[in-house]
């Protein structure tokens, strides 16, 4: 039986890559002027810190050693850690001069899990005829998604096809959006009381 999917579509965003991040750029295209950023080691730079278990900048996402002990021990998959730093920003050192809060130790979240499908936000429009990436054109229905976060209702689903799915716990799919878990993944973090996500459902297709 298939499990329920679900986009992954509210994370904290509270830092940025800080001055010790290595980033490359790889593959880059003159036809379609794309190319992969490739964070080969993570410095997130904290604004501040509240608690959260788990963080994000862009597509990078970091967890807390607590969560990360308890997703390697789930039995979870399509994800794997990478050592990182965390760093306080100007901003950090202004709400807490006196450097009370202890940031604790933080991991960088690998998502290796992938799969393909119509997405149902943004619109397939062919591929690059030299690199052979996929161009997604942006729809209305991209902005009513990543708002329903914020005002608390529940966006258009996602689709993912059935035969593409490899059986990861975590994974992208091949359109921009964020990544996607089944429902296993929420009943961890529920367990938890990891706060300051949100999941909104995603649909199985068959292609």
């Amino acid at each position: 039986m298939l499990p329920k999917i679900f986009s992954f579509v509210g994370c904290p965003v509270i830092g940025q890559l800080g001055e010790e991040s290595i980033v490359t750029y790889q593959n880059y295209c003159e036809t379609c002027k794309r190319q992969n950023d490739v964070v080969q080691f993570l410095d997130y730079s904290f604004d501040r810190w509240d608690g959260e278990d788990i963080v994000k900048t862009g597509n990078i996402y970091a967890v807390t050693d607590r969560l990360r002990n308890a997703l390697e021990t789930s039995g979870l998959t399509g994800f794997s850690f990478h050592k990182m730093k965390t760093s306080k920003n100007e901003l950090f050192e202004e709400i807490d001069p006196n450097n009370e809060i202890i940031i604790p130790t933080f991991w960088q979240l690998e998502i290796s899990g992938k799969a393909t499908g119509s997405s149902g936000w943004w619109e397939y429009q062919g591929e690059c005829k030299d690199c052979y990436r996929p161009n997604w054109g942006y729809t209305d229905r991209v902005s009513r998604a990543l708002m329903a976060s914020v005002m608390g209702e529940i966006g258009p689903p996602r689709k993912v096809s059935i035969d593409s799915w490899q059986g990861e716990s975590i994974f992208w799919l091949n359109d921009p959006g964020p990544p996607l878990v089944i429902d296993k993944v929420i009943c961890l973090f529920n367990d938890l009381n990891i706060t300051g996500v949100a999941f909104h459902p995603a649909e199985w297709e068959t292609l």
